[in-house]
Formats: C-alpha cells, sequence, structure tokens
C-alpha cells in the first residue's frame, strides 16, 4: 500500500468505488473504466495505482480481509473481557 495520504487516500477512493460498482451493478460491468468514473479519477490515474482490474479486486479481497480480521480479534477480546473468572 502507498506511504504518502495522498496516495493511501486515493487508493482507498479507488477501492471503494470499486466495491460501489459491484454491488449496484455487478461484476459484469465491472471495467477499470467504470472505476475510475465512480471514483472521479482519469483512468490514467487509475492505473498509476493498480496495473489492472484482477489487482484493484485482489486489494479489495485483502482490505476486506483485514477488516474482518480485526472484527474477529475485537470479538475475541470482548469475549475474554466478558469471560467469568475462574
Amino acid at each position: 500500500m502507498p506511504k504518502q495520504d495522498r496516495s493511501r487516500d486515493t487508493t482507498d477512493v479507488i477501492l471503494g468505488a470499486t466495491i460501489q460498482v459491484l454491488e449496484q451493478k455487478g461484476a459484469a460491468t465491472l471495467t477499470t473504466n467504470a472505476i475510475a468514473e465512480r471514483a472521479g479519477i482519469s483512468v490514467g490515474t487509475l492505473y498509476e495505482y493498480f496495473s489492472e482490474k484482477e489487482a484493484i479486486l485482489v486489494a479489495v479481497a485483502q482490505q476486506q480481509l483485514a477488516r474482518d480480521g480485526d472484527v474477529i480479534v475485537r470479538a475475541e477480546a470482548m469475549s475474554v473481557c466478558s469471560s467469568p473468572a475462574s
């Protein structure tokens, strides 16, 4: 992932736009042009961050897995904290 804030922000916008296109129009309509349009950026800018549509999908999946992992860790921590002492 990019280190500079602006690059991270652009990456997040691209990933969010990808999710929106998938949710609203389906995978069959998912193109880099559709993603760029939804993100409000040029296709050229999109390609500065991702080499192809599949790379964007991998990043979306990685982001979702990281979020899911965080939720699991928090849930486990809550269950440990709420467990009665033995």
